[in-house]
């Protein structure tokens, strides 16, 4: 039986935007997370019978949800993929195990995919998702995904937002070749209504060694220089990070498109988010630019001592796989991005090794600027 060590192998991770789902004829006597019940529906669809059965996956809280986001639809063909792209964090240890678990164990991939749906419900009522109306029409999977609330008359409903998610098993007889496309129109708990499309692509994230650009030069600086010196008086250097990671973690990559650039050009950074699930991070200004000089590793940026310093909003922001942040940096003392108002260069920058580190994770690369 699949675990949660199992569909956790390659690491899922739980912040990300929402999905829908439920099935056609789910049994709701236990709505939400607690779920075990499962419909079916068998009808023509194209050249081949469709079966469906569905089981309730999750109903999260305390999630991060995309901006005007209604849902989000995966579509997987693995047990692997389905892991990887679906928050199985949130499952309840019981339900993982008599429900869900079982549910996937029971999956012949060879000839049957899983639709994985979630949205979001005003209050803590709206925990049941339904997926009804599955079929298959020119390749595509479509059908209905609507967030339901389940509570009495007069109930009074907990005030938070909740997420609730299912799965849905399409098997296919009559037919050898399986869609790779979804179209669901999803409807969430405050009534809003989307078609959320998704492929079994989307569920893939690159490999990190597939990724173009570079981590760092591989033999050592061929100029170290002096410490840096700012000779405006009151200014503070903003401090460096004490340990790097080069190149990725395990959810994210970040590569530089050059190892070395002349004074006046231009590098281009990227970080890029090589799990299969979404990766929520702060912002792109939380950077550092050093240099190594001979007192090691040095900002290459200041601030005015007598203002606060340099402060940073606390926001989140979603990555889906395969995406990120890309800076560029144009490496000359007046045009290179600082990242902060209220950060400047100085000394003027010197030729050596550079290193661009965000903060989050501390994932560097690095490159050197030539005279």
């Amino acid at each position: 039986m699949p675990t949660r060590r199992t569909l956790l192998r390659c690491g899922a991770l739980g912040a990300g935007a929402v999905l829908a789902g439920c099935l056609d004829e789910t049994d709701d006597s236990d709505p939400g997370g607690g779920d075990d019940g499962t419909g079916d529906s068998d009808g023509p669809a194209d050249d081949f019978s469709l079966t469906v059965e569905t089981v309730q996956f999750a109903a999260r809280g305390n999630t991060e949800w995309k901006e005007d986001a209604v849902g989000n639809v995966v579509l997987a063909d693995s047990e692997e993929r389905l892991g990887h792209a679906t928050p199985v964090d949130s499952i309840d240890e019981d339900h993982l195990e008599e429900v869900v678990g079982p549910f996937i164990e029971a999956t012949d991939f060879d000839d049957s995919l899983i639709l994985f749906v979630e949205s979001g419900g005003p209050n803590l009522c709206h925990d049941v998702l339904e997926i009804e109306e599955l079929a298959v029409e020119d390749d595509t999977i479509v059908g209905q995904a609507t967030v339901i609330d389940t509570s009495e008359a007069d109930e009074a409903c907990g005030q938070a937002h909740l997420y609730p998610s299912a799965l849905a098993r399409i098997e296919m007889d009559g037919d050898d070749r399986l869609p790779e496309t979804a179209s669901i129109t999803v409807t969430d708990g405050w009534e809003e209504t989307a078609t959320i499309e998704a492929t079994l692509e989307d569920a893939l994230s690159p490999d990190p060694e597939d990724l173009e650009g570079f981590v760092r030069p591989e033999d050592e600086p061929a100029t170290v220089p002096a410490p840096l010196d700012c000779p405006d008086d009151g200014t503070e250097r903003m401090p460096s990070r004490s340990d790097v990671t080069w190149g990725e973690t395990a959810a994210l990559a970040m590569r530089v498109d050059r190892l070395a650039v002349e004074r006046g050009e231009t590098v281009s950074v990227r970080m890029t988010n090589v799990t299969d699930g979404e990766v929520t991070t702060g912002n792109d200004s939380k950077y550092g630019l050093e240099v190594y000089t001979e007192a090691g590793w040095e900002d290459v940026r200041v601030y005015d001592a007598d203002e606060r310093g340099a402060a940073y909003t606390d926001e989140g922001i979603i990555h889906p796989p395969g995406e990120g942040f890309e800076w560029e940096l144009t490496m000359s003392t007046d045009e290179l991005e600082t990242g902060h108002t209220e950060l400047e260069v100085c000394p003027d920058l010197p030729a050596g090794r550079y290193r661009f580190v965000y903060w989050e994770g501390d994932l560097a690369v690095a490159f050197d600027l030539v005279d």
